[in-house]
């Protein structure tokens, strides 16, 4: 069982943006710490208290947020934590990063998960449906945007989607900002497929609704760390 409250830390440059995603967060029953760069997160997040989940704005100088989360995906003792990456422009009085956080904090009791993968790739779909089936997830894979929003009407619960951001005609951004429109999927996972790292598109994606990346070829390893990230591995954190 996870200790209550939970704790999150909370990794910005800007005290003011710190403090106004803490007292939201506060205001839900959660604790909070906070770090003005990855290198002051990484010092806290081996010391007690526990932490439970960071949120990390990915434009920081020095160390970016998807550095960090890179650091911690390294780390044996902090692997497990789950990473929530923010753009620097969002509105941290939104509701929506409070959504986000809720979604991986929450203590419902396990079932089975399910998981959408939006992609023209045969080669893709069959690596993520073959590693997926291996923790559990019922897998539904799908071509189009309109495909997939057929499958969001049909299916109850769904838990994650993958969306290659390979498809024509910004049809993976419509898509995400469509589930985004949707009060019923604001808390669905959403993970941008990539063929090689563009920062200007993670961006992008994260401005957009999305919560990581995932690039390709998709290995079982990189697979099992964003699960991790996501909140979804359902493996019980190793003590620190």
């Amino acid at each position: 069982m996870r200790k209550s409250p939970p704790t999150v830390l909370v990794v910005d440059e800007r005290a003011m943006v710190r403090k106004t995603i803490s007292m939201a967060l506060k205001s839900d029953g959660i604790a909070t710490l906070e770090a003005a760069n990855g290198y002051q997160a990484l010092e806290i997040l081996r010391k007690p208290p526990e932490i439970d989940l960071v949120v990390a704005t990915i434009e920081m100088a020095g160390m970016t947020g998807i550095e960090l989360a890179r650091q911690l995906k390294s780390d044996e003792a902090l692997q497990s934590i789950p990473v929530i990456l923010r753009a620097r422009g969002e509105d941290p009085d939104s509701g929506t990063l409070q959504g986000r956080v809720a979604t991986l904090l929450d203590e419902q009791q396990p079932r089975p998960r399910q998981v959408m993968i939006l992609s023209t790739s045969a080669d893709t779909k069959a690596q993520l449906r073959r590693a997926l089936a291996e923790v559990g997830f019922t897998v539904f894979e799908v071509r189009t945007a309109a495909e997939a929003a057929e499958v969001l009407d049909d299916v109850d619960g769904l838990d994650l989607a993958f969306v290659d951001f390979r498809l024509a005609a910004k049809e993976a951004s419509e898509f995400i900002r469509h589930v985004r429109a949707e009060h019923r999927t604001l808390r669905l996972r959403l993970v941008m497929l990539m063929s090689e790292l563009n920062v200007s598109q993670v961006l992008e994606g994260v401005r957009g609704g999305v919560d990581h990346y995932l690039l390709q070829p998709v290995s079982r390893e990189k697979l099992f760390g964003r699960l991790r990230d996501l909140g979804l591995d359902g493996v019980e954190r190793s003590e620190r």
